[in-house]
């Protein structure tokens, strides 16, 4: 079912739900569950979205941030490898986001 879950990410429509996909992310990784980390790439692909694209209230783009920070602190080198392989104008928001 994961699989298929992320493979709507980022979602397309009804961004109010990003609030409730975070949430649902944010639990497992902190529950350290082991699927969590086979779908880093794709994840984090799917976060930058959500806040390039401004898909969603503070609260959720807040939410977003942490996941992506958490990423970034426990996988560091996968994390880099994902940044070095993103599209062009997904580069700037992780810049943005780690500037601070």
């Amino acid at each position: 079912v994961f699989p298929v879950f992320v493979n709507y990410l980022p979602l397309r429509q009804d961004f109010d739900e990003n609030k409730a996909v975070f949430r649902c992310l944010l639990h497992l990784y902190q529950m350290g569950h082991p699927l969590l980390q086979k779908f880093l790439s794709p994840l984090v692909r799917a976060s930058l979205v959500v806040i390039n694209c401004q898909q969603g209230d503070k609260e959720t783009l807040e939410l977003v941030s942490n996941f992506i920070s958490m990423v970034r602190r426990d996988f560091a080198e996968e994390f880099n490898k994902i940044v070095g392989d993103l599209p062009a104008e997904l580069t700037p928001v992780v810049q943005q986001l780690f500037s601070s």
